[in-house]
């Protein structure tokens, strides 16, 4: 095997390569493996894969991801240095095993997320905006699809106890989570013509079913917040000067009083209906998560290991609430659990300093689909609310939630792609990073 290289340079003096691969008479050209290779890596950290063992499934993923990462080297170190934050927060897991509790749990998972953050890299320098959607949806639909075939011709084979399927996922969540997101990418690609509107309103409505099916109760949630955002960011375009100021203001103060509200309404409303009003069992855990976190806040436990099975902590928590819950079931306090507030603050800075940009971006350059990273990041953001993707090793939603920080972090506000192209040619993948 053979690689033949080829190079030129963006206005930003980063070198991108398009190089090929020869097997014998064959020619493979690179970008055709990345277009191919990511959706079927990141689609095997999906979940959804009808039961076969991890190990197996996993072992093309980290592949194709260590193939990719060894011809995009030079620009992934230019990336790890023009972005120290987000570097700082890619190595924090390494770093908490000096006080980790369990540091060779803590080492042996910041390994293994090592390749997932690798691949959002992959994803964020060689993928535009509205290619990246096209990734998501290459890489979910079939999944979202063969689950609807199968409630079909096996629904016995995807139905859970309570009537809702899990599809070809392991839990039902899993399926309501993976649809939502599939749902905005493919309602953002068909409403800004990039497919004919027949294959659009395929995917999206496949992707609606499924979410409805899975019964998710947070994947309706972050479709509702979706919306929201959509009619928030094209807004914000519209208005200048004090205008624009005043609707970030308004909408940050409804969406505080919306938590605030929603935290005084949720248990009595849930009761009034016969429901849960401990939400599977979140809220005392939610309490006794807190408790642990005021024993250890700066620092936290390290990396995933709180709820190792050497963490007294931890089984002190489970034994407790007689449920043997592998996370903390909110994204945030598993950050805190893990790495305290020396990984929580820069985090939190990170991600408001995306959204402010990523507004900026989509501001600037309405027709380059920022709009739809802006509100993946807003999705992402809410499913953590009750939910724990953040820094989970093999994660399909982490993957394209830290590619979706990236790729906002690195483009210029003019970053250029024609309206009218929206394949995965080289000429719309150049980089354009920006120094700032």
């Amino acid at each position: 095997m053979a690689g033949e290289a080829t190079a030129q340079e963006d206005d930003g003096g980063v070198v991108t390569s398009y190089g090929r691969i020869r097997l014998g008479n064959v020619s493979i050209p690179w970008r055709g493996i990345e277009c191919w290779g990511v959706p079927i890596a990141l689609y095997l950290q999906s979940d959804a894969t009808g039961g076969l063992s991890a190990n197996v499934i996993l072992l093309p993923a980290f592949a194709i991801t260590v193939m990719l990462v060894a011809n995009n080297i030079e620009q992934i170190l230019l990336t790890l240095r023009h972005r120290p934050l987000i570097t700082f927060l890619f190595v924090l897991p390494f770093l908490s095993v000096a006080w980790s509790t369990s540091g060779s749990i803590s080492l042996r998972r910041a390994l293994a997320l090592t390749l997932s953050m690798a691949l959002a890299y992959i994803i964020a320098i060689r993928f535009t905006p509205r290619q990246f959607l096209f990734v998501i949806v290459a890489a979910l639909f079939p999944a979202l699809l063969f689950s609807l075939v199968l409630l079909v011709v096996a629904p016995s084979t995807v139905r859970m106890p309570d009537g809702s399927i899990s599809g070809l996922f392991s839990h039902k969540n899993l399926l309501g989570w993976h649809a939502a997101v599939a749902l905005l990418a493919g309602a953002i690609l068909t409403w800004e013509g990039a497919v004919s509107r027949r294959l659009g309103l395929i995917v999206v409505a496949t992707s609606l079913v499924c979410l409805l099916a899975s019964g998710s109760a947070t994947g309706l949630l972050s479709v509702l917040v979706a919306l929201l955002l959509v009619l928030f960011f094209r807004r914000l375009k519209r208005l200048k000067g004090i205008g624009r100021v005043a609707l970030v203001l308004l909408t940050l103060n409804g969406a505080g009083a919306a938590y605030f509200i929603g935290s005084e309404i949720v248990v009595p409303s849930l009761a009034a209906l016969g429901k849960d009003t401990s939400l599977t069992g979140r809220v005392p855990m939610w309490r006794l998560e807190d408790e642990a976190i005021a024993q250890k806040p700066l620092l936290g436990y390290g990396y995933q290991a709180f709820w190792s099975g050497g963490s007294s902590a931890g089984w002190k928590i489970k034994a407790e609430i007689d449920w043997g819950s592998p996370n903390a079931h909110s994204g945030y306090r598993d950050i805190l659990l893990s790495f305290g507030l020396l990984g929580f603050v820069p985090f939190m800075v990170l991600v408001v300093r995306t959204l402010v940009k990523g507004a900026s971006l989509h501001i600037a350059a309405p027709d380059n689909s920022w709009l739809g990273l802006n509100v993946l990041i807003g999705m992402l953001l809410t499913i953590n609310v009750t939910e724990s993707i953040f820094y989970m090793p093999y994660n399909f939603l982490f993957i394209i939630f830290v590619a979706a920080l990236l790729m906002i972090s690195i483009r210029k506000p003019d970053f250029y792609v024609p309206r009218q192209v929206t394949g995965f040619s080289p000429a719309t993948a150049a980089l354009s990073y920006s120094r700032r």
